[in-house]
C-alpha cells in the first residue's frame, strides 16, 4: 500500500518471501561444522595477547604451528598433512616482515630446541615475497612453492603480493600478522590457501591497537558476514 500510494505502481520482492530465512528458493545458507571434512573449507582463528608485548606471542604461534605441521606429517605422510607442512606468514608491512625474519633465524628454533628437545623440527627452508624480491626471480620463487614435503619450504614470509597471482594448491596454513588495511586484501590474502583441501588461517591481532582490537572483539560475527 505504501508503494501504490507514494509511486501508484505494484511491489514485487526478489527473492520472494519465505518461511526459513537461510531459505529463499533462489539460495540456501547453511552453517558448516569446523570438523565437516566432507566439505573442506577455512577454519579462521584469532589471538590476542594483552600484556605479552608483539614478538613474545609471534614466536610461540610459529612454533607451535610448526612443530605440529611437522608431526602430523611424520605421523601419516599424505596430502592432508602436507598442505599445512609450509606456514605462510602475511604481514602488512615490510619492517614487520624483517622484525618476524630476525625471530624466525634466532627466537623460534631456540624456542622449538627448549619446548621439544631433540624431536624440534629443523628450519632450514624460507621464502620471502614482498617487494624486496627482483621480479625476474618471481616465477622460480613460485613454482619452489609446489614442492612437497619432506622437501618444502617450511615459511613463506610475504607481503599484498601473496595476495595476487599466488594459486598453489597445497598451501593451507596461514598466520595473518595485524587486520589488512581493506577487507578485500584480508579475503584475497587468505584465500590463498586452503583452496582445495581446507586450511588454518591464524590471525594475530594486537591488543595495542584499537582497530584491531576492535575486530577481535567481533571476529565470528565479521567473518560469518564475509
Amino acid at each position: 500500500p505504501q508503494v501504490q500510494a507514494l509511486y501508484d505502481r505494484t511491489l514485487a520482492q526478489f527473492p520472494p518471501w519465505a518461511v526459513s530465512a537461510s531459505d529463499r528458493f533462489f539460495a540456501r545458507e547453511e552453517e558448516v561444522h569446523p570438523l565437516d571434512s566432507n566439505r573442506p573449507g577455512r577454519l579462521y582463528l584469532a589471538i590476542c595477547a594483552p600484556g605479552k608485548g608483539a614478538q613474545t606471542p609471534i614466536i610461540r604461534i610459529w612454533s607451535a604451528l610448526l612443530q605440529t605441521a611437522y608431526e602430523m606429517w611424520q605421523f601419516s605422510q599424505s596430502n592432508e598433512t602436507d598442505q599445512f607442512y609450509t606456514l605462510v606468514g602475511y604481514f602488512n608491512a615490510i619492517r614487520e616482515l624483517a622484525g618476524a625474519l630476525s625471530l624466525y633465524r634466532q627466537d623460534i628454533p631456540q624456542r622449538m630446541d627448549f619446548q621439544f628437545g631433540q624431536n624440534a623440527r629443523l628450519l632450514d627452508r624460507k621464502m620471502e615475497l614482498s617487494s624486496r624480491v627482483s621480479s625476474m626471480d618471481l616465477p622460480i620463487l613460485l613454482q619452489g612453492l609446489e614442492t612437497t614435503a619432506p622437501d618444502a619450504l617450511d615459511v613463506v614470509l610475504a607481503t599484498s603480493m601473496f595476495g595476487t597471482g599466488v594459486d598453489v594448491d597445497r598451501l593451507g596454513l596461514m598466520v595473518v600478522h595485524g587486520q589488512p588495511k581493506t577487507t578485500a586484501s584480508y579475503i584475497q590474502a587468505t584465500g590463498r590457501v586452503g583452496r582445495q583441501t581446507g586450511g588454518l588461517v591464524v590471525t594475530f591481532l594486537r591488543a595495542s591497537r584499537p582497530r584491531e582490537m576492535d575486530h577481535f572483539e567481533f571476529f565470528p560475527g565479521s567473518h560469518r558476514a564475509l
